[in-house]
């Protein structure tokens, strides 16, 4: 009896171990507020969150694995001084966006922004960027929904080969809670930025474990073919020389298959994290593709 009595105290020791462990590892790291209006429309897995600010044609932002659209903030400055209207939207899993299940594909997420779009009553095509994670919705969408898209602006232009072992070991100590902050620290200098780039504040901040889960799995779950060629459309990619996630030579191949729709423009000295690092001159390239003739 004594032994069943300790046996059953042990196992629910260890699950209450187990419970706070997976809740440590899995706690959010909230992101910092968003610029623009905060609004929600309901998508497929429920509630979408996004941020509306400025006047002008409409752009609409994605943001990076398992980060939120303030990460877009500096950059929505710049656009809506420059006269266009920007949607920054919080992918599934963040903020006040629904998580939705486990096994969401890509097109899934792709519904999540015409959701945004019918809300925002925004009928003409309109220019789309997507950051790391966000370059493989913005893609999906182009594909899944040509008329809603005339330009796509490709931020850290990865996913057509699985991420380098070592910088996604370090993505998981940055995303999960099982680790020092000193490690967490780290994890992100050596993943998202480029050597003698400090990292600030808010990319300490800013991670959503469910988010990336979900996401994760809806790469895995969704070909390389259905969604890589992002459409038809014109595209920019604004590469940083120093991405270790998603490696320029990576990243070249969609300018080698489709030289005469793809402009590739080179930022040196910053990583994967890329919009901290060099804002202005990210802005500066993005507003120099929007002001090309159609």
């Amino acid at each position: 009896m004594k032994t069943r009595k300790l046996l059953g105290l042990l196992s629910a020791a260890a699950a209450l171990l187990l419970t706070l462990c997976t809740a440590l590892a899995l706690h959010d790291r909230p992101a910092r507020q968003a610029v623009g209006e905060g609004r929600i429309t309901q998508g497929a897995a429920g509630a979408i969150e996004y941020f509306a600010s400025g006047n002008g044609p409409s752009v609409l932002l994605l943001p990076s694995f398992a980060r939120a659209a303030s990460d877009f903030n500096e950059l929505v400055a710049a656009l809506n001084q420059a006269g266009y209207r920007t949607l920054a939207v919080q992918p599934r899993g963040v903020g006040g966006s629904a998580l939705g299940r486990y096994g969401a594909t890509l097109h899934d997420f792709a519904h999540d922004v015409v959701s945004v779009l019918k809300a925002e009553s925004v009928a003409v095509p309109m220019t789309i960027v997507g950051h790391a994670f966000g370059n493989r919705v913005a893609r999906a969408v182009a594909e899944n929904f040509p008329d809603r898209v005339n330009r796509l602006v490709l931020l850290s232009a990865g996913g057509e080969v699985p991420t380098p072992p070592e910088a996604g070991r370090a993505v998981g100590i940055a995303l999960f809670g099982f680790w020092s902050e000193r490690a967490r620290h780290q994890a992100i200098s050596q993943a998202f930025f480029a050597e003698r780039q400090s990292v600030p504040a808010h990319w300490e901040t800013g991670w959503y474990p469910l988010a990336g889960l979900i996401q994760t799995r809806a790469a895995a779950l969704t070909p390389f073919a259905e969604w890589g060629d992002g459409g038809k459309v014109p595209v920019l990619i604004v590469q940083a020389l120093s991405d270790r996630l998603a490696p320029p030579a990576l990243a070249h191949r969609m300018l080698e298959r489709h030289p005469a729709r793809v402009t590739w423009r080179e930022i040196e000295g910053a990583g994967h994290a890329m919009l901290p690092e060099k804002p202005d001159q990210i802005a500066s390239e993005l507003l120099a593709f929007l002001r090309l003739p159609p």
